[in-house]
């Protein structure tokens, strides 16, 4: 799980360096304008997505440590 949790920060890194470049080499064009959000709503989905894996995997390892703990 933490290997898919490392992928959407990866991933996420990824879409906000997109973002930096898309800024530096369409800055002047009117399309920019586009791009830009789109790029920033993948991030934010990504950003998204992470939370969740965190949150499954958080309860994953709740739910092996209850299993211990009532094997003690």
């Amino acid at each position: 799980m933490q290997t898919t949790i490392d992928a959407i920060r990866e991933a996420h890194a990824a879409a906000m360096r997109a973002i930096h470049r898309a800024n530096l080499a369409f800055g002047d064009d009117p399309e920019i304008s586009v791009l830009l959000p789109r790029l920033q709503e993948a991030g934010a989905s990504l950003r998204e997505a992470e939370n969740q894996a965190v949150r499954i995997k958080s309860r994953r390892d709740l739910g092996a440590e209850d299993a211990i703990d009532h094997d003690a």
